[in-house]
């Protein structure tokens, strides 16, 4: 019990600092972004289209830090590189969670089975935050500094890039989930998102933890949009026909922040779900939205340019001046 105790107050001290009095709002981040498949770097010829700002492109801490503090940024440098010859910015995700490296489990970080072969660490446990905010520090020192990156997405309290912790037939309660736990996750670990990287937007995409809890979700945001005001954008990883579960929170969250969806799904993932482009852009648009991440297949198809162009136009008419 002294043992965890201490591990939390030094992950505390390690991760967790008081805001900085003043400091500049980063550049915002307006448009539409081609996001591209988790840990891949294929071709992008639609970032020829005037109508797309940038890349938004996601990888997975078990490929960039399989062996403890050796990184491998290989595809990173090269969607940043991507990006840059192109003229545009790049939204850059690096995803924990369900993709933490077997290594931080042997140095002691508590976990539950998902399925039997799949391991998924208790997001509040003093070990894993540590080790966490360590890999967010040495991403920052990579890239913070970068001017084709635009902004950091926020991830390591949830099983993929959001906030969700849920999983069919698990109960966190018997791993010592409280609301408290799970909030101060949280904040520790947006605080340290924010301290390595000041001078850039970092975004939180929320997602309700499990069950019914938009109470909890809740309080995340509103530490974010209290302490951070402008520089946490908010959004929401669901957007299509039908809209947003969301759509109420990014609704609110806009008299405060910007905000932004991420599409549900696109040519390549979930298309039957997506429905009309169209009516989901025109969805979002009605949110207050100034970005949105469109799967590349979306983007590639001519089908949908027109659609597309609304959608870059809708945009631009919402982030005003």
């Amino acid at each position: 019990m002294v043992r965890f105790f201490a591990l939390l107050v030094l992950a505390t001290a390690c991760c967790f600092a008081a805001p900085p009095l003043a400091q500049a709002t980063p550049p915002p981040v307006l448009g539409i972004y081609d996001l591209l498949p988790t840990n891949s770097l294929p071709d992008t010829p639609e970032l020829a289209n005037p109508e797309v700002a940038g890349l938004s492109a996601r990888f997975r801490w078990d490929s960039i830090e399989a062996k403890e503090n050796v990184y491998t940024w290989t595809m990173v440098d090269q969607a940043v590189a991507r990006a840059q010859a192109s003229g545009k910015k790049v939204i850059l995700r690096v995803v924990a969670g369900m993709h933490t490296p077997a290594w931080v489990y042997k140095k002691g970080a508590k976990y539950v089975r998902i399925a039997l072969i799949y391991k998924m660490p208790i997001v509040w446990d003093p070990i894993y935050l540590q080790h966490w905010c360590d890999f967010i520090n040495a991403f920052a020192q990579r890239y913070k500094d970068n001017p084709h990156v635009l902004s950091i997405q926020m991830t390591g309290v949830g099983k993929y890039g959001e906030m969700g912790i849920n999983f069919p037939g698990l109960d966190w309660t018997k791993y010592g989930y409280t609301d408290d736990k799970y909030v101060n996750a949280w904040k520790t670990v947006i605080d340290a998102y924010r301290q390595a990287f000041p001078d850039k937007v970092t975004h939180l995409c929320i997602h309700k933890p499990f069950a019914q809890k938009y109470d909890v979700m809740m309080r995340v945001v509103n530490y974010c949009l209290s302490t951070y005001p402008y520089k946490v954008y908010i959004q929401a990883n669901d957007l299509k026909e039908a809209g947003s579960e969301y759509s109420a929170y990014i609704r609110q969250a806009a008299a405060s922040t910007k905000v932004g969806y991420q599409m549900y799904g696109g040519r390549e993932w979930d298309d039957e779900a997506m429905g009309d482009r169209q009516i989901a852009f025109e969805k979002g648009l009605a949110d207050g939205i100034v970005y949105a991440e469109v799967y590349q297949g979306d983007l590639q198809d001519e089908h949908l340019a027109a659609a597309v162009s609304f959608l870059a136009a809708g945009l631009e008419a919402d982030a005003g001046p």
